[in-house]
Formats: C-alpha cells, sequence, structure tokens
C-alpha cells in the first residue's frame, strides 16, 4: 500500500500498529499516556508524545521522536533520524546511517550497524551524563558532544576479535585525526569523539570505557 495517512493517538495508553500498510507514510501523533507505536515500511513520523513510549519505526527512512516521558526507540532499517526527548530515553538506531539526537535527560544511544551520528545533549540543552553504546559491526559512528566528565562509552568485550577486556586495552587503539580522538578497530570500524583529543582520552580512559 502507497500514499499517506495521518493518525493520532489519545490521552490513553495507545497501541498504534501500521506495519500493515507497507510502504505507505505515515504521520503518527500518539499523544498522552504510555504508547506502543509500530511504523510500516514508508518514510514515518512518529511523535510518541507524552507518557513513557515504546517507539519501533520499522523500515524506510523514518523520523522518531520521544517528546516527553522516558521513551525507547528503535529505528529499525534505514537512514533515520531518532531524537528523545525531555527525560532519560533509550535510543537505538539499529540498521542504517543513523542520526541520534540524546536531547535533555541522561539518555542511552546506540547506532547499531551503519555509519551513524550520535549527539547527546546537543545546543541548547544542559549537559547531562548519556551512555554511548558500541558493539561489533556498528560502522564507522561519530559522537558530537562527548563530555570527558560525564559520559561514559560501552565497548562491547571482545567484538571484532579485537582482545578487548579491559579499558587499558582500548588504548593502543586510540589514535587522533583533525584534533579528534579516533578509536580505530582492526576490521576497518571506527568511533570518532568530536572535540576530544587523544592525550585527553587516554588520561581519562578508566573513567569514561566501560567495557560490557
Amino acid at each position: 500500500m502507497t500514499g499517506f495517512a495521518s493518525i493520532h493517538g489519545s490521552a490513553c495508553d495507545d497501541t498504534i500498529d501500521t506495519t500493515w500498510a507497507g510502504s505507505r507514510r505515515d504521520y503518527i501523533e500518539a499523544a498522552g499516556g504510555a504508547d506502543t507505536v509500530s511504523s510500516g515500511g514508508g518514510n514515518d513520523s512518529v511523535h510518541a508524545g507524552s507518557g513513557h513510549d515504546l517507539v519501533y519505526a520499522g523500515s524506510g527512512n523514518d523520523q522518531a521522536f520521544g517528546d516527553a516521558g522516558r521513551d525507547t526507540i528503535y529505528g529499525g532499517s534505514g537512514n533515520d533520524l531518532i531524537q528523545g526527548g525531555s527525560e532519560d530515553d533509550a535510543l537505538f538506531g539499529e540498521a542504517g546511517r543513523d542520526t541520534i539526537l540524546g536531547g535533555q535527560g541522561e539518555d542511552f544511544l546506540a547506532g547499531g550497524s551503519g555509519n551513524d551520528v550520535l549527539t547527546g545533549d546537543g545546543a541548547g540543552f544542559a549537559a547531562k551524563e548519556d551512555t554511548f553504546y558500541y558493539d561489533s559491526n556498528f560502522g564507522d559512528d561519530i559522537i558530537t558532544d562527548f563530555d570527558l566528565d560525564r559520559d561514559v562509552l560501552e565497548i562491547k568485550g571482545g567484538i571484532n576479535a579485537s582482545g578487548i577486556n579491559d579499558p587499558a586495552d582500548v588504548a593502543p587503539l586510540v589514535t587522533e585525526v583533525h584534533g579528534n580522538a579516533v578509536i580505530a578497530f582492526s576490521n576497518g570500524d571506527s568511533i570518532t569523539l568530536q572535540g576530544v583529543s587523544r592525550d585527553d582520552l587516554l588520561a581519562d580512559l578508566d573513567q569514561v570505557i566501560r567495557i560490557v
């Protein structure tokens, strides 16, 4: 099914599922309540509204906004824009080249496979303690606002056959490119921390790197 549909929830706890609609482009406004939203294969736009919401954006190049509440958002496949909101959100880009913005709150951001750009707080928001997660074959990720005083980078132990089991194991992988610290893995994947120098990252490695 193709075309466009606008769908609006209520102040209650809604379940909105448009996966049956195929490649139709949906605009979904979930409104209040603790909602569960599953969008289909089109390039959809989802606004979770207030409440603690769960969003599955599905395939397509989607836009998903958490708004108010503690939200969990999965981007699915496609090149997605995912933005949290005013509270502590968990944001997963999954497949594709995603842009993930935490917003206010202490957020958890995971880009997934594909080359992603992650921003924990962003312009206009007070800096909070954000957690960035990186696993095997996550591609070349860029973190635009990593704060050595507040943020944490979680790296899956032993990823990409790297033998990483301790923060100290990351040190030999750290280089600097154009003033930005880069953690370069043997399979070609990397994490770039914009605005963070190699020396500063190495000095705080035990505080900011967590092997999980």
